[in-house]
């Protein structure tokens, strides 16, 4: 079970037709020097164009936005419902016992 980064370098040792370790090793270093030079082209653009600079960092953020509120959406999510299950358990406990005060809230959010 190989990644889909191994598998596209066999690919391209099979159609190659490279077979020696030296031979392979040259041929990840040259797949490895276009993949760097083509990032850093990004990273040229991005500092000679305000509006992709911008764009990107817009795109940085609301990516950000997004997974933090996923995260606070799921953690909080479950959390109140705990203690909500909780608080209706207490509830469900003073009923039995014949007693009819009212249980204060407590939510808490750590």
């Amino acid at each position: 079970s190989q990644g889909p980064a191994a598998k596209a370098l066999n690919c391209v040792f099979n159609t190659t037709g490279t077979s020696g370790e030296m031979a392979k090793k040259a041929l990840y270093m040259l797949v490895h020097l276009v993949f760097g030079v083509f990032t850093m082209s990004i990273a040229v653009v991005f500092w000679y164009s305000a509006v992709a600079h911008s764009a990107f960092m817009v795109a940085i953020g609301t990516a950000s936005v997004w997974n933090a509120a996923g995260y606070y959406f799921s953690v909080f999510s479950v959390r109140y419902e705990k203690s909500v299950e909780e608080e209706a358990q207490q509830k469900v406990k003073l009923q039995t016992q014949g007693q009819k005060k009212e249980v204060p809230k407590m939510i808490t959010m750590v």
